[in-house]
C-alpha cells in the first residue's frame, strides 16, 4: 500500500475500518480521512485509540446505525472531505456502523484519489477513484 501510494499520488487517502487504519498509522501513513467505529468485525477492538487520535487534525462525530447511510453521514460528509482538500486530516468516529460509508467516500472523494478497506480474513483492498466508478456510486445512491 506505501508503495502504491508513493508511485500513483493520490489526491487523498481515506481509509475504511478500524484496523485497516490503525496499521496505516502504524506504518507511517496517516490518511486524509480516515472512517472508524471502534469495532472490528463487529466485535470491540483492543486497538490504543489515543495513538490514533494523536494522528488526525478533526474528530467528527457521525451516527450510522447498521446496514444504513444516515442523513446525520449524508449531511456531514462533503464538509469532510472539504476540509481534507484543506489539508486537514480528519478521524470520523462512527456510532453505529462504517461499513456503507465507503460509498461516500467514493462519491465525495476526488477522481484519483484511494479508499482502502479491509476484505476480512482475506485481503486489503485499494479503490483507485474513478469516473466510472463514482458515476457507478452515484446512480446506486440515488434516492
Amino acid at each position: 500500500m506505501k508503495q502504491l501510494i508513493v508511485l500513483e499520488k493520490p489526491i487523498l487517502v481515506t481509509t475504511v475500518g478500524d484496523v485497516v487504519t490503525f496499521n496505516s498509522v502504524i506504518h507511517g501513513i496517516t490518511p486524509n480521512v480516515s472512517i472508524i467505529d471502534f469495532k472490528s468485525l463487529r466485535k470491540p477492538t483492543n486497538l490504543n485509540y489515543d495513538q490514533l487520535l494523536q494522528k488526525f487534525d478533526t474528530v467528527i462525530s457521525i451516527s450510522n446505525p447498521k446496514s444504513t447511510i444516515s442523513k446525520d453521514a449524508l449531511d456531514k460528509f462533503p464538509i469532510i472531505y472539504e476540509k481534507a482538500l484543506k489539508g486537514e486530516k480528519i478521524l470520523v468516529k462512527v456510532i453505529g456502523e462504517e461499513d456503507l460509508l465507503t460509498l461516500l467516500a467514493i462519491k465525495y472523494s476526488p477522481i484519483s484519489s484511494f479508499i482502502i478497506y479491509g476484505q476480512p480474513r482475506e485481503a486489503l483492498v485499494i479503490i483507485i477513484n474513478n469516473k466510472y466508478i463514482k458515476e457507478s456510486v452515484n446512480e446506486f445512491l440515488k434516492p
